[in-house]
């Protein structure tokens, strides 16, 4: 069991029914009652110093690389960057910041605009729009060449913009 406010007497009872260690911060271990510490040692419960502070990182790896390739490739501002991936700005900053220096290999790069590309010619082609529009996103959507689908998104922009 992890506490990282202050053990009171009641969570400490609670802690002797099936319990062998409970962790703590440093400012949570400063703040307990000397008493409920001791109550905790005399029952054979372990009192381990964890310097922690708050919650875990929750991004996968996927979304790390996505960030760094975004951002690097097309220069987007990291509120932008956030609004696409529907991630924090500042958790896209953060991770950026701590991942920058590592390496992304070029076909990555490509697969992955490959893998956005057809993320937006599958929503276009379940639209009701032009079906001029529609015929290229399914071509779109199936070819696998990065400047066939490059010229496919210009031909659909043309089209829409006119």
């Amino acid at each position: 069991m992890h506490f990282s406010n202050y053990i009171s007497k009641a969570a400490a009872k609670k802690c002797l029914r099936n319990v062998a260690e409970v962790s703590v911060t440093p400012t949570a271990l400063k703040q307990t009652p000397k008493e409920n510490l001791k109550f905790l040692e005399e029952n054979g419960i372990k009192i381990r110093i964890v310097n922690r502070r708050g919650r875990p990182r929750r991004l996968v790896e996927k979304d790390i690389r996505r960030i760094l390739a975004i951002r690097r490739d097309s220069g987007l501002s990291f509120y932008r960057i956030s609004r696409m991936l529907g991630i924090p700005k500042s958790t896209v900053f953060d991770y950026f910041r701590r991942y920058s220096t590592e390496e992304l290999d070029g076909k990555y790069i490509e697969e992955l605009k490959i893998s956005e590309a057809r993320s937006l010619f599958h929503q276009l082609m379940k639209s009701d729009i032009d079906d001029q529009i529609i015929a290229l996103a399914k071509q779109g959507y199936e070819s696998n060449d990065l400047a066939e689908i490059e010229e496919i998104m210009r031909e659909i922009k043309e089209l829409i913009f006119i």
